[in-house]
Order: structure tokens, then sequence, then C-alpha cells
């Protein structure tokens, strides 16, 4: 959409054109090559090139508004994702919640790799596997697991624990 701005410019130059036209009855020799060439009066060439100059700025601004469109459209797309992905890890983290308190480890131990898959940063599902890999009695794993934890978050006392925890189970 063009501004008023534009218009009132273009407007302005229009009417000083016209008026240095009427003052001023030039023919301006235009050449396109050595031989071939025309004469146009000083007013049809000072309209014709404000009227390219305002077609190329529109055009200018028509392509610089395309590309912010599709911009805009990715960023969205990759916030939809993100959501959803953050959906997903939420329901699956309940989801292994539920398993590990029923007791159900083998169940609880896929939902939480799953979850380690989208966000392998994800404090509380490296603190259950861990967990469960203690009480299956892959110690090595655990200790790996509560390890990774402890790098993501030193001061988390959660993870110094269950660490220690291993640490007693392999005396």
């Amino acid at each position: 959409m063009v501004s008023i701005k534009y218009i009132f410019t273009f407007l302005l130059l229009a009417i000083i054109s016209t008026y240095f036209a009427f003052l001023n009855p030039v023919q301006i020799p235009i050449h396109l090559t050595q031989t071939i060439h025309f004469k146009v009066s000083a007013v049809v060439f000072l309209l014709s090139s404000s009227l390219i100059g305002a077609l190329v700025s529109a055009f200018v601004q028509w392509t610089h508004n395309i590309g912010r469109i599709f911009k805009s459209r990715r960023l969205k797309k990759q916030l939809i994702k993100k959501i959803e992905d953050r959906d997903t890890i939420d329901r699956l983290y309940e989801k292994g919640e539920t398993h590990f308190h029923a007791g159900k480890l083998d169940k609880a131990q896929t939902c939480f790799e799953k979850i380690l898959l989208k966000n392998p940063e994800h404090l509380s599902s490296l603190h259950h596997l861990g967990v469960i890999y203690r009480k299956c009695g892959k110690l090595t794993d655990a200790k790996r697991i509560h390890n990774k934890a402890i790098s993501i978050n030193p001061d988390n006392t959660r993870s110094l624990y269950n660490l220690a925890e291993d640490h007693m189970e392999t005396n």
C-alpha cells in the first residue's frame, strides 16, 4: 500500500516537472545506440523518470514485504513445532511418572528415553531414568545418567543425592 507521503511527493514532482516543461519546451535526445536515438520533450522525460522511480520503489517494497511474510511464516512454524514438542514431552513425562510410581519400570523407562531423544537435557527424566537403571542393577548406566544431570545443573541436590545413592549401591 502506498503511503500519503509518497503520493504527495510524486504529485509535487509532477507539478514541478510540468512547470519547467512549460517554461522550457526543450527536446531531449535519448540515444539507445550510436545510430538509434529519438527526441523526447523534457516534461515527458521527467514524468516518465518519476514514474519509473515510483514503480521501482514499489517493486522493492513489495519484494521486501514478501520476504518478511515468508520469514514470519517460518518462525511461526518453528514456534508451533516447539510447542507441540513441549506438549508431547509433558504427556510422555506424565505417563512415565505414572508408570514409575505404579512399579512398571520398563514402560516408564521407554517414556523417559523418548523424552530424552527429544530433549537430552530434561532433568526430571534423567533423574527417573537413573533411578530405574539403579533398580534394574545397571549401576554404570545409572551413574552415567546422574553424572549427565549434574553436568547440566551442578547445584541440583536431587542429582547429587541420586549419584551418591548410585555410589552407595556399588560400595
